[in-house]
């Protein structure tokens, strides 16, 4: 009897200890709903890979301009976000550009770069780089032995129909909203209507601190800027030639140089900066971000109204930025707050997840009608992050507001790569969801077609597409 008391004991044991390990997979999810069929797993799965995606937002640069450069190898998949992460594993700015300007063989090139990327390469920047290598070129690792086949696999696919083979066949994406547009006399390409839409950002305009900047804002549209009233009217004119080029939202990319905090300021308050400003003599340093944030805080407001008054929606940064060293604190959502009061006629889509603030941004989407969640970048920074929250703001936030893809690359071999992690996501996160009895398998589908595509096709009226 002493003997079964222990061997029942033991397994007990064993089974608690079993259950409490796995208890918080087992219990992630309430049931709300009947279990799903078998086989719903790849129902979703294929569901999610056969939508056709709107990209929220990309830097791409037009297939000519790149295809006017006629040496391309291996670096060109360890552009922008993954220099960040080479430059975070203790390479040198020196070195990177060493190893980005091919003034070396690129035997020197590799063996420079070589141990940054054993370090970061598994940061999913890295797995960037490497399901495009496997997927775009055939080539399964970036290591030793396949550098140099790489690079001759990515010169020879640099030719005209590569844009239309990665983004409209292998990405399935029907458009991209670019984040570039009209500016009169600083030239501008003529960008293929059939692969992008643009936004236009207004930050100039905000971010001021002397006569000189103001002055010359004031040149490109035709007007003497020498009035507060007149910047505005600059600032209007602007706005016109971005309705005339056909923008379908604004952006604002401030969280990168000034808190992304704006008061309501009096034009009598901003009058007075703009007078400081303009008086004060021009062989003094600027002036403080203190002393002029009246008057950039005021401006902001003022492209708002014109946003309101056009029925265009907001793209505004938040959360991580960028490239090494920024200051974080900056680009928290809950920021943005008086402005999600004030212009409650105006679409604000926040963007980037505000990684690594989900939790507030998931209270800013339930309580706002006019706060939109954009996942842009969000994959690629943190699958695990995208995943997590992903499910918080499917049980917190109705699931016409949730855009869960933007590409925010300046490689179409990034855009494709981001486009494959963000799928995966959706794919796993819904599935979770139906497994556990959370929702149904048609409700799944239905999500996955509002935030991948439906969504944003609403927000940015691109009925066209």
């Amino acid at each position: 009897m002493k003997k079964i008391n222990k061997e029942v004991i033991i397994l007990y044991c064993i089974i608690t200890l079993f259950g409490f390990i796995s208890l918080p997979d087992l219990q992630a999810q309430i049931r709300t709903t009947v279990l799903p069929d078998a086989g719903f797993e790849k129902r979703i799965e294929k569901a999610v890979n056969d939508i056709r995606l709107i990209d929220t937002h990309e830097h791409l640069r037009m297939e000519s301009q790149v295809m006017a450069n006629s040496n391309f190898d291996f670096t060109h998949l360890f552009q922008q976000y993954i220099k960040n992460d080479l430059i975070s594993a203790g390479m040198s700015t020196s070195a990177l550009d060493m190893v980005n300007g091919r003034v070396f063989p690129i035997t020197d090139r590799w063996e420079i770069v070589k141990p940054f990327w054993y370090s970061m390469r598994t940061t999913a920047y890295g797995r960037v780089a490497l399901i495009a290598a496997n997927d775009l070129y055939g080539i399964p690792d970036i290591n030793d032995d396949t550098y140099l086949e790489l690079s001759k696999r990515i010169n020879d696919s640099m030719k005209p129909g590569w844009y239309k083979h990665v983004l409209k066949d292998k990405a399935k994406i029907d458009v991209s909203i670019i984040d570039w547009g009209f500016k009169p006399n600083r030239g501008h390409v003529q960008f293929d209507k059939d692969f992008y839409v643009h936004v236009e950002r207004y930050d100039d305009f905000i971010y001021v601190f002397s006569p000189s900047e103001i002055e010359k804002l004031g040149q490109e549209y035709g007007i003497e800027t020498k009035t507060l009233d007149n910047y505005v009217l600059a600032l209007e004119k602007a706005f016109q030639a971005g309705l005339e080029y056909e923008m379908v939202g604004v952006k604002s990319g401030l969280a990168y140089k000034r808190i992304i905090q704006y008061d309501d300021v009096s034009k009598e308050k901003a009058e007075e900066v703009f007078t400081k400003i303009f008086t004060r003599d021009r062989s003094l340093p600027k002036l403080s971000f203190e002393s002029v944030k009246p008057l950039q805080d005021y401006m902001m407001h003022r492209v708002l109204e014109l946003a309101d008054k056009h029925d265009l929606p907001v793209q505004i940064h938040t959360g991580l930025q960028a490239g090494n060293g920024n200051l974080i604190t900056n680009s928290k959502p809950t920021h943005l707050n008086n402005l999600f009061h004030q212009y409650p006629g105006v679409k604000f889509c926040v963007f980037h997840g505000s990684y690594p603030y989900g939790g507030e941004l998931s209270v800013l989407a339930k309580n706002f009608p006019n706060v939109f969640i954009d996942m842009t970048w969000t994959q690629i920074i943190s699958p695990y992050y995208s995943e997590r929250y992903l499910h918080e703001w499917l049980e917190t936030v109705p699931a016409n507001k949730i855009m869960a893809f933007g590409g925010d690359y300046g490689t179409v071999e990034g855009v494709y790569a981001h486009s494959v992690m963000a799928r995966r996501v959706v794919s796993k996160v819904l599935t979770e969801k139906v497994a556990s009895g959370y929702i149904t398998e048609a409700e799944a589908i239905d999500i996955a077609n509002r935030i991948l595509r439906e969504n944003a096709m609403e927000i940015f009226k691109l009925d066209g597409h």
